[in-house]
């Protein structure tokens, strides 16, 4: 049984206490929040004895194996370096941190502490998203020309991040999984509403090796809830929308060209083909346990995480990239 601490008890911090105390590997036994109401609705809730308000209380309890980070961005880098110094394995939710440099420095000290460092990436381990992993990687969607994905929510609106940092995370970390590596550039425009200096909306443009463009959507402003990827190759395309009963769709798509002729002139035409939809069975299990799994094994065992502090510090550089396009409106190489 390994015991786990989680810090942060807001807005996901109740879904990370449920999925560990539903495995039968782990038992969360202390919660850390600034806010006491909380720590005393997650007692009652989920009948846990240990609340403390300040996390370094919690890091230093030798009953407590790993710590889960489920705090605001900004404050990920201290607390989850607090962590690894105290020797714990860690959990942090995503983004790791708001600065890629934090994100190396923390790998390298987790490297040399011997601690498991693991991002929640938890859109890696969506049995959709390993599907469609599994459709490129066989070749069955053929040369993939595009990725879109968009996501959109009425809110929550964050404080200390904007749109991008707070949505994007999921889509870049996807893309990258998809393509196996970072992109090469990205060109962003967006918009400011509600506070100056602070997009509310996002439109992105990732170009990767092999001349695939990705697109990327962010707005926290949307007042209807859209999770939507595409992947369209030349031979199938498949559509992942996390909001559907099915959650993929995939369409046989053939581009051909054709020479028609008629009067005087030959006309070339790429029209596309569509053909049948299949709806791709995938397992039901909701993400968040499947992560959940994934970390308590790479705890047990380990093993280096999917989503360890390498891939974690590859989405926020892309980030970082992204914020610097917002800001000189200009493209970006990485």
């Amino acid at each position: 049984m390994i015991n786990i601490g989680v810090i942060g008890c807001g807005y996901w911090g109740p879904n990370l206490i449920r999925n560990f105390m539903e495995n039968t590997k782990s038992a969360v036994v202390a919660v850390c929040d600034k806010n006491p109401e909380m720590l005393k609705a997650m007692k009652q809730k989920f009948d846990i004895q240990k609340t403390v308000t300040d996390y370094r209380e919690m890091i230093n309890d030798p009953e407590i194996q790993a710590v889960v980070i489920s705090t605001p961005a900004s404050t990920h880098y201290q607390i989850a370096k607090d962590c690894i110094n105290a020797g714990k394995d860690i959990l942090v939710e995503k983004p790791l941190t708001t600065n890629s440099k934090e994100c190396e420095e923390l790998t390298a000290l987790a490297d040399k502490k011997g601690v498991i460092l693991m991002v929640g990436h938890v859109y890696l381990f969506h049995p959709a998203v390993r599907k469609i992993k599994e459709l490129i990687d066989s070749g069955a969607l053929g040369k993939v020309s595009y990725i879109k994905s968009f996501r959109e929510n009425p809110g929550p609106i964050r404080g200390d991040v904007n749109c991008v940092w707070d949505l994007a995370p999921h889509d870049i970390a996807m893309v990258n999984y998809f393509m196996g590596s970072l992109p090469r550039k990205v060109q962003a425009v967006g918009s400011c509403y509600l506070k100056k200096g602070v997009h509310d909306m996002a439109s992105v443009k990732m170009g990767y090796d092999g001349g695939v463009d990705v697109y990327i959507r962010s707005n926290w402003m949307n007042p209807i809830s859209e999770r939507l990827t595409l992947v369209f190759g030349d031979k199938k395309s498949v559509l992942f929308n996390d909001r559907s009963n099915e959650k993929l769709t995939l369409f046989d798509t053939v581009i051909q060209k054709e020479e028609r002729t008629g009067g005087e002139y030959h006309v070339y035409q790429n029209p596309i083909y569509h053909g049948s939809v299949q709806y791709p069975r995938t397992d039901g299990t909701e993400p968040l346990k499947l992560q959940t799994e994934h970390f308590l094994d790479c705890v047990k065992t380990r093993a280096k995480p999917l989503t360890d502090g390498i891939n974690g510090a590859g989405v926020v550089r892309v980030l970082e990239a992204i914020d610097k396009s917002l800001k000189e409106n200009t493209e970006v190489e990485l």
